[in-house]
């Protein structure tokens, strides 16, 4: 018969090919246990073997070669933990890596920091370009400035003036007066259904008839004015003549009014006739001086 060979299918892992790696202290201990001679103990009597054992294994014992042998094979191990954990070496090296991190002064740092030398800060405008940028600016800015100014003084001499009276816006409202005097007369006549023109004849030199036909008068300047002038803040007359009584925050003020019938009761006291005459002959106007509400003129 033919010899029948078994081999694995696969490699395997491969251990039965790796040679073990002994450790050097195993073989050393392996050596050490093979130097040591054992004494031959003859096992015929009991008793005497045990004593032999004992006898023998204090000899091994007390046995000084013994004793160096073992301490000479723990030695390397001692000595190799004791160079890995060397405390003095170990603060040696902590107190070298202290000295490294220390931030003392140094005199090169010194000299380094002592031979830079700072520039000076440049102008920021020092160019030629900007600087003639920022003079047109100003230029233009100037410019800007004035014209408003002229704006503004333009608006104000656009806006209303101070006038000191006119005769002849005096005149339209004597004429647009008396018409609503005869107005109040005629409507009086027709309610009475007395005969005018006898009333003119018999009763004319009759002071209460004089005294009444005053306070007609009297009564329907008040309203004409003071209607006209709170409400429109001018007259007829003063339409006309583009003459208006106020400036126009005046005319905005809730005391507007009274100031309105002030000036006529001034007016009233120095006889409607005599204030006017003196504004136009000093060209300013006394009744708003007195009253503190003056005439206005538009300039168109």
């Amino acid at each position: 018969m033919s010899e029948i060979e078994f081999r694995p299918i696969t490699k395997g892992l491969g251990f039965h090919k790796n040679k073990l790696q002994i450790d050097e202290s195993a073989l050393k201990s392996i050596e050490w246990e093979n130097d040591i001679e054992l004494p031959e103990i003859d096992f015929s009597d009991s008793s005497d073997a045990t004593e032999d054992i004992s006898v023998s294994s204090q000899k091994i014992l007390n046995d000084k070669s013994l004793q160096q042998n073992v301490v000479s094979y723990r030695k390397p191990s001692l000595d190799l933990l004791a160079d890995e954990f060397d405390v003095d070496k170990v603060r040696l090296e902590l107190q070298k890596k202290a000295q490294l991190s220390k931030t003392l002064p140094r005199d090169d740092v010194q000299k380094k920091a002592s031979s830079i030398v700072e520039r000076p800060l440049e102008d920021p405008v020092a160019s030629v370009g900007i600087k003639q940028n920022l003079d047109e600016i100003r230029k233009i800015e100037e410019r800007v400035n004035q014209e408003k100014a002229d704006i503004n003084a333009s608006t104000e001499s656009m806006g209303p003036k101070k006038h000191c009276g006119n005769l002849f816006a005096g005149a339209i409202d004597f004429v647009v007066i008396f018409g609503v005097v005869n107005l109040f007369l005629s409507s009086l006549l027709l309610v009475t259904k007395l005969d005018v023109f006898q009333i003119v004849r018999t009763n004319y030199q009759d002071p209460m008839t004089q005294l009444s036909l005053g306070l007609i008068f009297l009564s329907s300047c008040f309203l004409y004015i003071v209607i006209s002038r709170s409400f429109f803040g001018m007259t007829l007359g003063d339409w006309a003549l583009d003459i208006q009584l106020g400036s126009p925050d005046q005319q905005r003020s809730t005391w507007y009014p009274v100031k309105v019938a002030m000036r006529f009761l001034v007016n009233l006291l120095f006889g409607f006739v005599l204030l006017p005459f003196l504004s136009v002959i000093f060209r300013k106007d006394l009744l708003g001086s007195i009253s503190g509400l003056s005439l206005y003129e538009f300039d168109e």
